[in-house]
């Protein structure tokens, strides 16, 4: 007999990883705004070769958006190769997962390096980095395109009340 946390629909499962993104996508402009309201001056600073920040914030964030799109990739590569719906989801959460981890980690840093330096260059990153996280958004199309699914699994995804084999 079955437990009932084994079956999971499709429907379940846009759900979790919407919940998933959503906390962490809130995580990032709340933080983002609380940052911004600490501090009463801001200014953008270009030429502050001293600040270890301003060379690491731009540098996280552009490998942050390449490491976490090759990684997404393979990972979906290898997902690809599994014959089931439930085991080509899983896939898809954990390459997204790891993805959107690798754009939070560099937004962060650059909203604590705004803060402690008042420069609005590093919030300016952090605010490009959370408008790609917006592009990331899951949704059943963006997992269908990823997955490649065929027209028996697509079948199966649109059956969003049916658990998952």
């Amino acid at each position: 007999m079955k437990n009932q946390t084994d079956t999971i629909t499709p429907k379940e499962f846009l759900k979790t990883i919407g919940i998933i993104y959503l906390a962490l996508l809130t995580g990032l402009i709340g933080f983002g705004i609380y940052i911004f309201l600490q501090k009463e001056s801001w200014q953008f600073k270009f030429n502050n070769e001293s600040d270890p920040f301003f060379y690491l914030v731009p540098l996280l964030a552009i490998s942050g958006i390449f490491m976490g799109q090759y990684l997404f990739n393979k990972q979906i590569s290898t997902t690809n190769d599994k014959e089931s719906l439930r085991e080509k989801l899983s896939g898809f959460q954990a390459a997204a997962i790891l993805q959107y981890a690798l754009i939070e980690g560099p937004a962060m840093l650059g909203l604590v390096a705004s803060l402690k330096t008042g420069n609005l260059l590093y919030i300016s990153i952090s605010g490009l980095l959370i408008l790609y996280f917006i592009v990331l958004r899951p949704g059943k199309e963006r997992i269908e395109k990823h997955l490649r699914l065929s027209q028996e699994l697509k079948k199966q995804f649109d059956m969003s009340e049916h658990p998952l084999s």
